[in-house]
């Protein structure tokens, strides 16, 4: 039994393959890509043809004023064009939900996210930091009366300060 199957399942394979070859002279490639894609197929000739257009509206006009409803809904619905176009854009449509799928769901993507979390992390830990560090100047400003000090050794001090400071909240940020 699980042989007959095995053989069902390499027979599918094999026409699935022979399918593919056989339908893959008709793709587009690099070499062949300007003699398949003419205008025709990216704009059907009805779009261009404005006679057929306006031909159409006069017929869907007719039928209205007449009342054949009937008629008119045949007209509109255009099912042998519909299902045409169709079978010309649903390998194009797989094709791009494909990629689609691809550009999401790949290991690049999943470290971008990683990535971009982490940095959004750091930015906020930074944000804290830096109000840490304000607020600890201003603290200190406040609360050190040096003597008649020049601002550069205010600046210096702080400086100092602010180093032994970051190194602290650093160390705690690791804890």
């Amino acid at each position: 039994m699980k042989k007959i199957k095995r053989a069902e399942k390499q027979h599918e394979k094999q026409s699935l393959l022979e399918t593919l070859s056989i339908d893959s002279a008709n793709w587009f490639t690099l070499d062949n890509i300007n003699e398949k894609l003419n205008m025709e197929l990216i704009i059907p000739h009805s779009v261009i043809n404005h006679n057929e257009y306006y031909s159409r509206l006069q017929n869907l006009a007719l039928l209205v004023e007449q009342g054949d409803y009937a008629a008119l809904e045949k007209v509109l619905e255009d099912k042998d064009n519909i299902e045409f176009k169709n079978k010309l854009l649903r390998p194009l449509y797989r094709e791009i939900k494909t990629i689609i799928r691809y550009m999401t769901y790949n290991q690049f993507y999943k470290l971008y996210e990683q990535y971009s979390k982490q940095i959004t992390q750091i930015q906020k830990d930074f944000v804290i930091l830096s109000s840490f560090l304000v607020s600890e100047y201003h603290r200190t400003l406040l609360n050190v009366r040096i003597p008649k000090l020049k601002s550069t050794n205010v600046m210096n001090y702080f400086i100092s300060n602010s180093f032994s400071l970051w190194k602290r909240k650093t160390n705690l940020l690791k804890n």
